[in-house]
């Protein structure tokens, strides 16, 4: 009863407050534990929230105020978090500027805080949304939490005591161009609440610490104001200002002691607001939260005259109301970032994006006072924030701090950015704080947290840098690397020092990222730096996907999926976990290889809850009602910070440590093609280089033009100093190189010629052609080299509904390509032999289940059980638009190929069993129908596909064998027996077949599989058939089981005895013996493609003491068995025919270059280009009109250039060799500057080249010099 009239009272509290204005208090906040309730709870417009994750524990509004728990009305600031050591009561921002009323330039000052009553003037929300707050609009203006929302900037699940639903994450990277954390860019805030997405703003939402927080209020609700609503609009309020507050804060190491309160003070007005001032006005108690009165008196505060430079401003308690050995220090505020202002007219300057501190205003006016002194009126409250003095130690008392910097002026639509450091240290003696000579510390903490401002929030440090080097293209260049980075070491962090690279691209050095649009005075640009690529280790652990442990601001570290193991420690603060090591690339091998305690050390550890941060509440396993929930509960801690994850690391054993390193580099190698990204443009990834004439929108890469690359690395972060994974930066000769794309030197264009194909495997693939997009860089990439094309089953898996439910069943190809002579994987394509490549319906797909429904696949063959098909042909091509980015390996090789399949009718099933025979036979052969395996899981991903190729004919032919000597055992080995067993050696084919005809000829050609098919073992138990999912596409299984004694009696109870275990040799037929009393008969199974076939001489209708379901015993015992040369015939119907088999390959070789001899005049008049042509003065390869650079390219391995005037006079003569040149990245081109042999400048003019080479064979051309505007190299 006592609950629900509490939640009355609050509901009743609620509406009143949202229909009309606050009252105003009258007297000061209290102190004590009489402290009167709240007039606005964190459920309402008005909002209060305590933060989560900084060691400063506080509460935060979204209209203003600081600090404060205006619930208890009580200090609400508390360090370190989960003590009781107060600093904070309360504060917020004072903003006064001089305004013209009536004609009279008056001074204004509007409070977010006022330290003598506790109120705050500001409303939540925006000027544009009316004057006065709106509860309707409380979701929109809420008191954000950037822990509340995952990575994509919507809303995590709500979580009890909070509201995390309602609108995404109002702060996005809107900027094409901004790099987030570089320059002071924080991100946007977004108004529309529909464009907060990530398909509106695909860089995502603007998270910048470990949690930021986020409000904007405003000015203008004068019912708000202090002194009535008619007076203050006399004197000329509002000043219409809104601000935009964010906190930023941390959780580690030092990073935990300071938080960042930036303001973002906005002239909404059409006003001009002249000599503004912005103050942090605040009331920091310093004492035991127990002792609420006592410790508001004896607080000491100065500004740190020691350095001035700091900004910084202290504050500090005598030891005297029981702060005494409870590890009280002191707490600091500086301006991190002021306005500053032009000297000339007083007005913010917006030059630059931003300024050193020596350009910034900085603390001005330090102010300290008690109560007693409150300034109270305007012009006292301004003067008192103008006053330009420091004011220092005035001795203990119940004060209150203000910092003030200014003045400067602000224009209608002006925007005041100040950033506030709060730091809060212990002193450098350990002993109570004595105001001076113990604040090392602290000052090292402020200068610490302007370093980390200043430098964009540095954490610890990242991998180191990879060396970088780069070879030319036509139209592209090939960036190469080393695996540095992949070894980096950091000891002051856990977790991978490695986990990925990001390749960028640029014109220009000078532009820090990407714009399509100049915007100079910004230094972005469409020739800035852009990211073109990313690779990416996976974690050697199996990770909490959803359980990022910085949310919001890293997507880096994941917390480790954890097991429960046990709990020893009844108070539940410390909990014996283990952790799965992933079994995927590159992980898997790593883990077999680790003997088995070395590994169990690595799984297995413990978290650790502090009682500090919890209250002392830990976690107890037998609270729970399942593992589960309390794992949440876990996971929850941990997240928050309250608790650890501790397991060993793999870096605390050098030996380990390296071989976790060589793991990384192998699969780096693999997944980034031997640390080598060949760049041909299409940086929109859409397979197709977008040329346009405009060369700042452009996606080519121009011949000749300088480009520069940078390679960065980045780590995983560290779970247990909470810090997120780390970039490193790029430096010129390291990993940042300057290349330019180049033309191949002359030669007849590369041809690829198909060497061999493994047509027994390829079923219907037919005419495989490779395509060619740019001869040149193919000459370049792959002249002499042999290719690999191999086709194998897609771990695919894809679902669609069919009459019996979702099915999974598209049959699929994964078709890899592979340069054999470097050992490099090109590429991986995908295949679902759609009708049409690319169709997004999976009608008409070849699939296991077929023509029953608008849901299948294919529609109009049958019904379920129907048996009868569907022919038709199909083409794939690497150049079609799905494949996207990828049509083309480099941008230089493609492949197609055609095929031809029949899809046939219902679901993929057992279909018949019968006999070949040359004499008699009675032996029972027929299929399993209880069990057909349709698909089988990948070990790694646990994804279903289908795993049968189709519909076949095997043929399993018997030929002549031998004895064997055998030891029988039966009656669930109970009895054993040796006896001597005739067999027959079997081979398997699977003839079934169609025909297909030939776009050349017109005549037919046949589609089979004539190899012969490889056995594997099967993995069997006593008294259960073989797992058909054992057996892969293209192979067979056989294996027989005995009966002893049981040719009369069948019951249960005798099947039981007469049941023997399986043979141990597989891969034979067994004809029955008659060994003295006993009689050992026979039955075999067959397995492939997912079904099972049984060969029944026993007539006991399976292998297991209950027969087979479906199957009638034989009304006589078989007495005719199969001889040498009989066969027997298991079809199986359903699925698609003529795909390939699983391996199948085809291999090619691209023809080697021209060589030097064999250079025709033809050859050289129809390649040599001379670029640009005619030359202008300045050209997109040339950066200034001293860097004269005329490109003779396709240049052959020797040859000389002569370069004459049109009147015949030689001016210059160039020697070009293809080995010198190789040096210097310049093969197939030679540079002229313009100079003439004697070193005199040229004239414009037009000239003659002319080309020779060794053999004779020769070339003129003609080009000219002039002077114009730029032009790009149409090379």
């Amino acid at each position: 009863m006592r609950g629900r009239c509490v939640l009355l009272l609050c509901m009743l509290l609620a509406s009143i407050l949202s229909t009309q204005a606050r009252t105003l208090q009258s007297g000061t906040p209290q102190k004590d534990s009489d402290a009167a309730q709240p007039m606005r709870l964190a459920q309402g417009t008005f909002e209060q929230r305590k933060n989560r994750v900084s060691r400063i524990e506080f509460y935060s509004t979204n209209y203003g105020i600081f600090g404060l728990n205006i619930a208890a009305n009580r200090g609400g600031g508390f360090w370190p978090r989960g003590s009781q050591n107060q600093y904070i009561f309360g504060g917020g921002i004072w903003f006064a500027a001089k305004k013209w009323v009536r004609n009279e330039l008056r001074k204004l000052v509007v409070l977010s805080y006022n330290p003598n009553s506790g109120a705050s003037w500001m409303v939540p929300g925006r000027i544009a949304d009316g004057d006065e707050y709106s509860d309707d609009l409380k979701d929109k203006y809420q008191l954000y939490f950037s822990t509340d929302y995952a990575p994509d900037g919507t809303p995590l699940p709500e979580r009890a005591g909070e509201r995390p639903q309602g609108p995404n994450w109002p702060l996005w990277i809107t900027s094409e161009t901004e790099t987030l954390k570089v320059n002071r860019y924080f991100g946007d805030y977004v108004d529309d609440l529909d464009k907060r997405n990530v398909q509106t703003y695909p860089r995502g939402p603007a998270f910048i610490s470990q949690e930021d927080i986020w409000s904007v209020f405003k000015d203008t609700d004068l019912r708000r104001y202090e002194g009535g609503v008619a007076v203050r609009r006399s004197q000329g309020y509002p000043l219409r200002v809104e601000i935009e507050q964010t906190i930023y804060s941390w959780g580690f190491g030092d990073y935990g002691d300071f938080i960042f309160l930036k303001y973002l003070i906005i002239n909404r007005s059409r006003d001009t607001l002249w000599e503004c001032w912005m103050a942090p006005a605040m009331d920091f108690d310093i004492g035991p939260a127990n002792n609420p009165v006592g410790i508001a008196g004896n607080d000491r505060v100065r500004f740190y005259d020691e350095d001035p430079s700091l900004n910084l401003a202290i504050q500090w308690s005598n030891p005297d109301q029981g702060e005494g050995g409870k590890g009280f220090g002191y707490l600091g505020m500086t301006f991190l970032e002021s306005p500053a202002v032009d000297p000339m007219t007083g007005f913010i300057r917006k030059d630059k994006r931003f300024y050193p501190l020596q350009e910034q205003l900085g603390l001005v006016t330090f102010r300290n006072w008690v109560i007693q002194n409150d300034p109270s009126g305007d012009e006292e409250r301004y003067d008192f924030m103008a006053a330009r003095i420091r004011d220092g130690d005035t001795g203990p008392g119940d004060k209150r701090f203000l910092m003030a910097t200014g003045p400067f002026n602000m224009a209608p639509g002006d925007t005041a950015r100040v950033v506030v450091g709060l730091v809060l240290a212990p002193t450098s003696t350990g002993a109570d704080p004595r105001g001076s000579g113990d604040l090392d510390e602290l000052v090292r903490k402020v200068r610490f947290a302007q370093a980390v401002y200043d430098g964009g929030f540095k954490a610890p440090v990242p991998p180191d840098r990879p060396n970088i080097s780069w070879t030319p293209l036509n139209g592209g260049v090939v960036i190469r690397w080393d695996s540095t980075a992949e070894y980096s070491y950091d000891d002051s962090e856990r977790g991978l020092d490695f986990l990925g690279y990001r390749l960028y691209r640029a014109r220009r050095m000078d532009l820090d990222s990407f714009d399509v649009d100049n915007r100079p005075s910004i230094a972005r640009g469409p020739f800035g730096w852009k990211e073109i690529a990313r690779w990416e280790v996976p974690y050697p652990f199996v990770k909490k996907s959803d359980r990022p442990l910085l949310a919001g601001v890293s997507k880096n570290p994941l917390i480790d999926s954890l097991i429960f193991l046990r709990q020893s420690d009844t108070a539940g603060f410390s909990v014996e976990v283990a952790r799965v090591g992933y079994g995927g690339e590159p992980w898997g091998e790593f883990w077999q290889s680790l003997d088995p305690n070395v590994r169990n050390r690595y799984l297995q550890g413990r978290v650790e809850i502090s009682r500090a941060l919890t209250g002392g509440r830990g976690l107890k396993r037998a609270d729970f009602a399942t593992t589960e929930e309390f794992l949440n509960a876990l996971y929850d801690y941990i997240q928050q910070g309250k608790a650890t994850v501790i397991f060993p690391d793999f870096d605390d054993d050098p030996d380990l440590r390296q071989r976790v390193r060589q793991t990384i580099a192998r699969y780096m190698a693999r997944v980034t093609n031997n640390r080598t990204f060949v760049d041909v443009g299409d940086d929109n990834r859409d397979g197709v280089v977008e040329d346009h004439p405009d060369p700042t929108r452009t996606e080519r890469l121009f011949n000749n033009v300088d480009y520069y690359y940078r390679l960065l690395a980045y780590d995983e972060g560290d779970l247990i100093q909470r810090t997120p994974g780390k970039l490193n930066i790029g430096v010129a000769g390291v990993n940042v190189v300057q290349a330019f794309p180049r033309s191949a030197p002359a030669s007849e264009a590369a041809t690829v010629t198909i060497t061999a194909e493994d047509r027994d495997k390829l079923g219907g693939i037919y005419n495989l052609r490779f395509l060619v997009q740019d001869p040149q860089r193919l000459q370049q990439l792959f002249a002499g080299h042999e290719l690999e094309i191999e086709f194998q089953p897609l771990w695919f898996g894809t679902a669609f509904f069919a009459p019996s439910g979702m099915v999974n069943g598209i049959y699929a190809r994964e078709i890899i390509l592979r340069d054999l002579t470097t050992g490099t994987e090109l590429g991986r394509y995908q295949t679902l032999f759609e009708p049409t490549q690319c169709q997004s319906s999976v009608l008409g797909m070849p699939s296991e289940f077929a023509g029953v429904s608008t849901g299948d696949t294919t529609q109009g063959i049958g019904r379920l059980d129907t048996v009868g098909y569907i022919q038709r042909t199909g083409t794939f091509r690497t150049d079609a638009v799905c494949n996207a980015p990828d049509q083309y390996v480099f941008g230089t090789l493609g492949f197609a190929f055609d095929y031809a399949l029949q899809q046939w009718a219902g679901q993929y099933r057992p279909y018949r069993a019968q006999r070949r025979t040359a004499g008699p036979v009675d032996v029972p052969v027929y299929p399993d129908r209880t069990q057909v395996q349709l698909t089988q899981p990948d070990p790694v991903t646990r994804r279903y596909v289908s795993f049968n190729n189709g519909p076949a004919r095997y043929l399993v032919v018997l030929e002549p064998g031998g004895v064997e000597t055998v030891t029988i055992t039966w009656n669930s080995g109970r009895n054993s027996k040796e006896v001597q067993v005739p067999y027959y050696n079997i081979r398997v084919f699977n003839d079934l077949s169609f025909e297909r005809l030939d776009p050349e000829t017109g005549q037919p050609v046949k589609v089979h599989y004539p190899g012969e098919l490889q056995r594997v073992d099967l993995s069997l138990t006593r008294g259960t058939g073989p797992d058909a999912r054992q057996v892969p596409i293209g192979a067979y299984g056989f294996a027989a089981v005995p009966w002893v004694n049981g040719r009369s009696a069948d019951g249960i109870s005798q099947r039981r005895t007469q049941l023997g275990d399986w043979m141990p040799q597989q891969g034979r037929y067994y004809l029955s013996v008659i060994d003295g009393t006993d009689t050992v008969d026979f039955v075999h199974v067959f397995v492939a493609s997912g079904c099972r076939f049984v060969v029944d001489f026993a007539n006991k209708r399976g292998w297991s003491v209950s027969p087979l379901a479906g199957v009638e015993r034989a009304p006589l015992q078989p007495t005719q068995d199969f001889q040498a040369g009989d066969t027997i015939v298991f079809e199986t119907t359903g699925g698609a025919l003529g795909l390939p088999l699983p391996g199948a390959k085809i291999r090619a070789r691209v023809s080697q270059p021209t060589p030097l001899e064999n250079i025709t005049d033809a050859l050289l008049e129809q390649q040599v280009k001379v670029v640009p042509n005619p030359y202008y003065v300045t050209h997109q390869a040339q950066r200034s009109q001293y860097d004269a650079k005329i490109f003779f390219t396709r240049l052959p391995e020797r040859c000389t250039i002569r370069i004459y005037t049109l009147a015949g006079a030689l001016v210059r003569t160039l020697e070009y060799d293809a080995r010198t040149a190789q040096e210097v990245g310049r093969l197939g081109v030679a540079i002229w500057d313009l100079l003439s042999d004697n070193l005199q400048r040229v004239a414009s003019q037009a000239f003659v080249a002319h080309i020779e080479t060794p053999n004779g064979a020769k070339a003129v051309i003609p080009f000219s010099v002039v002077v114009g505007g730029i032009r790009q190299v149409p090379e």
